[in-house]
């Protein structure tokens, strides 16, 4: 997924499955996140993390739809593991927040001092539907699985 701004190109793609032979349905279900971020003053970094699980690509995909349509009922989509977030202001504006390991200063995060680097996105509808889209391709390539314990 790709979002530009004025300031930043920021890209969010999914590379695979934490534990790729895994029988248990919660390790299983783990996907690996790669986000690539570049302003356009110079800066740029890079970082990946098994921050995201199969079911809240749906569910990030569902709260998008809701922003389509705007139905949104919550205003912040959180995931359990807290690297990624998303945040609907109601006016179109959509925030990325990065945070932990997705953070820039991961390597010297100071837990004390350091919070979440939020990039805004003034996204029409159909930047929206391109995401939705994406996502759907995501969920097909990494469905939830389930296994009989």
């Amino acid at each position: 997924m790709k979002f530009l701004n004025e300031e930043v190109k920021l890209e969010i793609n999914v590379i695979g499955y934490e534990y790729e032979h895994s029988r248990d349905n919660d390790d299983s279900n783990w996907l690996i996140v790669q986000i690539y971020i570049e302003r356009f003053n110079g800066q740029s970094w890079s970082a990946t993390d098994p921050c995201l699980r199969t079911m809240e690509l749906v569910e990030l995909r569902e709260w998008l739809l809701s922003v389509l349509e705007k139905k949104v009922s919550l205003p912040r989509l959180y995931f359990m593991e807290n690297e990624l977030f998303f945040i609907h202001d109601g006016n179109g504006n959509i925030s990325i927040a990065l945070d932990y390991a997705l953070h820039p200063n991961w390597k010297k995060y100071d837990f004390n001092n350091d919070s979440e680097e939020v990039f805004n996105f003034l996204l029409d509808d159909d930047e929206l539907k391109k995401l939705i889209i994406e996502l759907d391709k995501l969920i097909i390539l990494f469905p939830e699985r389930k296994f009989d314990c």
